[in-house]
């Protein structure tokens, strides 16, 4: 990295939060100071990073005027309370929670795009960074470009952990409420999720501007390479607690090779499993990989051999979210900063 940078992550005691600290510790990136920041109720607490001990600073009345990024790993409903008070300071806001996707006075940058016109830079200090499943199709299906892909279909199953920490929290208590024969009296989803799984609906877990098959579609279309496929999403949270998995089928306008198609994808640093773990019953949530998804069960099919299809784990806190916010940040410091 060229020089050191002032850095606060906001929402340092969340999952993400606690990930990204982690990861930033064993980067390469050189801090001139940083600053965990959360909620009034984390405040004054110590969080590690690295071999020393940060104090916990309250996002209220933060002053944000002399830390040149701040990452926000909060939830939706916190960034659009705080993000664009926090970039008027001269802050440059790196925002995780998704909510910012369908403003389009509001950048996004993917990693699977990873250039960012200089006077958008310049003119907006807030940045809404992809994540979670629409960043890792976005990353597969940018990889397998060549084939032209002009239509794509996925289903996404979502871990409670994609909730947030309330999420995971209810489910544990309704798996330990049923297990002793009593009422399963769910608080965060609508229904009973433990055992279950739930379609998202529209209103997804009340914590967001878009439930996660309007935030698919949304993120899809402002992915310039992505912008011209038509998308199809679906989604449902799945009684898990970490680990996201998804089906993704492309139609393409030519036939397709698998042997090419796994080639591209390795090249794009997304390796398969190969041909053959297809015919193999595989886990797509256990020892994720923290720095890619796993990608299996790779086929071709279709009268002309112009369909691909995969089923796709990914660390969804981790690899989904901590993970893109560090690899922005590195694209940040090394071409724009």
């Amino acid at each position: 990295m060229t020089r050191a940078i002032s850095l606060a992550v906001v929402g340092a005691t969340g999952q993400v939060g606690e990930a990204l600290l982690e990861m930033l510790a064993g980067s390469d990136i050189e801090f001139s100071s940083i600053h965990a920041v959360a909620s009034e109720q984390s405040a004054g607490k110590r969080i590690e990073f690295g071999d020393r001990l940060l104090k916990v600073q309250n996002l209220e009345g933060f002053d944000f005027s002399d830390v040149e990024v701040a990452l926000f790993a909060v939830p939706p409903a916190v960034s659009a309370q705080h993000a664009r008070a926090v970039s008027e300071q001269g802050c440059l806001v790196l925002d995780l929670s998704g909510v910012w996707l369908a403003d389009p006075s509001v950048p996004m940058w993917s990693t699977a795009s990873p250039y960012l016109d200089d006077d958008l830079l310049r003119e907006s200090r807030l940045l809404s960074v992809l994540t979670g499943a629409p960043a890792v199709a976005a990353e597969v299906m940018t990889a397998l470009s060549d084939f032209a892909p002009r239509s794509a279909a996925c289903t996404t199953l979502l871990p409670a952990s994609a909730g947030g920490r309330a999420a995971l929290e209810d489910l544990a208590r309704q798996a330990a409420r049923l297990l002793n024969s009593q009422d399963p009296e769910p608080q965060v989803f609508p229904e009973q999720s433990a055992f279950m799984v739930l379609t998202t609906g529209v209103a997804g877990l009340g914590s967001s501007a878009l439930a996660p098959d309007q935030t698919f579609a949304v993120a899809m279309q402002r992915v310039p390479a992505l912008a011209s496929v038509s998308v199809a999403s679906q989604s449902a949270w799945q009684p898990t607690f970490f680990g996201c998995s998804m089906s993704l089928t492309l139609q393409c306008d030519e036939a397709i090779s698998l042997e090419l198609a796994a080639q591209l994808l390795e090249s794009a640093g997304l390796p398969t499993e190969g041909a053959e773990a297809a015919r193999k019953v595989t886990s797509l949530g256990n020892k994720l990989p923290e720095s890619r998804p796993r990608i299996g069960a790779l086929s071709v099919a279709g009268h002309s051999g112009d369909q691909l299809s995969c089923w796709i784990g990914f660390d969804n806190v981790r690899y989904g979210a901590a993970h893109k916010g560090v690899q922005i940040l590195q694209l940040l410091l090394k071409d724009y900063l």
